[in-house]
Formats: structure tokens, sequence, C-alpha cells
């Protein structure tokens, strides 16, 4: 019989975990309404930074840690406040610091994951000679009144074409297509033909390449930036 789902209680409820509250502001002048998301990408560079489980609370502008984090160009600290993390009013930080506990629990294991979407995924199948079966795991830690830890397990397929969008009939492919592809953390769809080429000049990137910019950024092994041809068409894409 296929499974599709299990899910898993923790035996006790989780104990005292002590962590800080740092109140903070940010030193460059922002939109209001940006305020969140702002919070949220300091948020995901201190925790690459740091190594550390660090969660936004966008109400009181704050940032949890499990250790006291320090000022820098970016941002202030105002106020450090020792917290129990588990205490009920905290209940959604702690619920992101589990579920992101366990996007890197998934990455250790070598899986592609989407920690937004809490989705880690696991091998492809062949279907046909056009199309694979990307297995999914999706998880969605819940904590309940009593401290309690729910971990579902949901199982899933996604289909996808094994094409390459240069083998692919782009005039049959709609705006919004759905990729495989993920681009610094975020998932891709196709968008349509750039006008310009991978080694053509970009007053939008500061007057240089794309090639120039992913060499300088760091972020793509320059042996793989050396196989695009210099006039190889350019797709645009969004990310969500």
């Amino acid at each position: 019989m296929a499974i599709h789902e299990l899910s898993f209680q923790s035996i006790n409820p989780i104990p005292t975990v002590s962590y800080y509250n740092h109140r903070i502001t940010l030193k460059k002048v922002i939109a209001p309404e940006q305020l969140p998301s702002e919070l949220g990408r300091l948020a995901t560079r201190l925790r690459r930074q740091t190594g550390m489980t660090v969660v936004a609370e966008n109400t009181e502008f704050c940032l949890f840690s499990p250790h006291q984090l320090t000022s820098d160009n970016d941002f202030e600290i105002l106020s450090v406040l020792p917290v129990d993390i588990t205490a009920s009013r905290y209940r959604r930080q702690l619920e992101q610091m589990l579920n992101l506990c366990m996007s890197d629990f998934f990455r250790n294991l070598r899986l592609r994951v989407d920690a937004y979407k809490r989705e880690a995924f696991l091998e492809t199948v062949d279907i046909s000679d056009e199309i694979e079966a990307q297995r999914v795991l999706n998880w969605n830690l819940r904590i309940d009144k009593n401290n309690y830890v729910f971990l579902p397990l949901d199982y899933s397929n996604e289909y996808h074409s094994r094409f390459t969008l240069e083998q692919r009939d782009l005039s049959n492919l709609s705006p919004e297509q759905g990729l495989v592809h993920t681009y610094d953390g975020k998932n891709c769809r196709y968008a349509g033909l750039a006008g310009f080429k991978v080694s053509s000049i970009s007053s939008e990137l500061g007057n240089k390449s794309l090639l120039d910019f992913h060499r300088e950024k760091g972020e793509i092994l320059i042996k793989l930036l050396m196989l695009f041809p210099k006039r190889h068409p350019l797709y645009l894409l969004t990310m969500v």
C-alpha cells in the first residue's frame, strides 16, 4: 500500500529554550510598507552569516536568536531581552525556528529545499522521453497549546518537461510558466526573451555584462561561466 502522508507527535513537550529578543532599527530609510520584507531579508542574511537560527518579528520589529547579535552597517540594536521562546506569545517565532531547522536537516541530506514552501525534493523518476516526475516531501511543523510538536509529512509528485527552454517551441510556452530552476532560494517562472545577449553591457547591472555580474558575485563557478557562448540569447524570468 502506498503511503502518501505520515504524522508524528513529540513524546514530550518542548522544554524551556532561552533566546534573545533584539529590538532594532534599520540604518537606511525604508518605506513603511517595505519594512516587514526588509526585516525578513535581514534575518535571512544573519542566518547565513552567523550560522544561527535568526527569526524576525514584525509587530515589535525584533530579531530573535539563540546568542546575542551585534549591530552592523545595516541595523542598530536598541535593546536586548532574554526570553523563553516557548512562551505562547512567541509561538509563531518558535514554529518558524523549528521549520528552519527542518530545512537545514534536509539540506544536510544534500536535498534541494524550498524553505518558504517547506518542501524537500527527493528523487526524479522518468515517465517518458519528455516527462519526469519529481518526488516532493512537504512538511508543516506545528506546536499545540501544551507545547507538543506535530510534524506531518506529505509525499507528492510534480511533473516536469525534461526539455530545456532551447529545445522547446517557445511560441507554445506561456508567460508565468513555472520552471524547475531556483535562484537565490526563489522559484523561477518564464517571462520571455530578453533583447540583449549574455555578454551585452547593461546599465541596470552597473555598466557590466551579465557574465561579469555573476563572475563578480561569485555564486556561479568560473568554469561554468566560461561555457556560456558570448552571444547566447537570454531568457527573462520572474522570481516568486
